[in-house]
């Protein structure tokens, strides 16, 4: 999954609707390995940057609110760190057994929650199951400054030095 958006990243292009069901599953003799497959809201990084994109018409897009980075939501950047933050909840929510970020959060509207994540500064939480080494090497990918985010390669790097066997269909 890592890799996926690594290579989008560097031939320019932000996916910018990043979330479990944007990626196929393939078995590559034992291994699992997962492939994008979704680019309905790809943009170009400098389209995404001079123009923070609202769609074609001025109209709001539709994204996967639980998924995506504070300032996507909140003034529509969408930046190299806004797809580290998505990537990660993607990965958090596969480690998770496919349990969507903040449910903890109860019955909400996802808009409610995210008003609620947004003023509390709400951290997504390590589900029953989720390897610890893997959940805390994500944690720095959920803070609230992008600049201090890491970079899609510091988690391909921290991913490949765990100890647990990662499938390749994170990295």
């Amino acid at each position: 999954m890592f890799s996926a958006i690594e290579f989008c990243n560097k031939q320019d292009v932000l996916i910018r609707h990043i979330c479990a069901h944007a990626f196929l599953l393939t078995r590559k003799r034992d291994q699992v390995v997962a492939k994008l497959a979704n680019f309905s809201q790809a943009k170009t990084r400098s389209a995404c940057e001079t123009l923070r994109y609202h769609g074609s018409k001025g109209e709001e897009e539709k994204v996967a609110i639980a998924w995506t980075a504070p300032e996507s939501i909140v003034k529509s950047e969408y930046t190299l760190k806004t797809e580290v933050f998505s990537v990660s909840q993607t990965v958090h929510e596969v480690l998770a057994h496919g349990v969507h970020p903040y449910q903890e959060l109860g019955n909400m509207d996802i808009k409610q929650k995210y008003q609620q994540i947004l003023k509390y500064r709400i951290w997504p939480e390590r589900k029953p199951g989720e390897p610890e080494s893997m959940f805390a090497a994500l944690m720095r990918a959920f803070l609230y400054d992008p600049q201090q985010r890491p970079t899609i390669a510091e988690l391909l790097r921290n991913f490949r030095n765990l100890p647990e066997r990662t499938e390749r269909l994170f990295v």
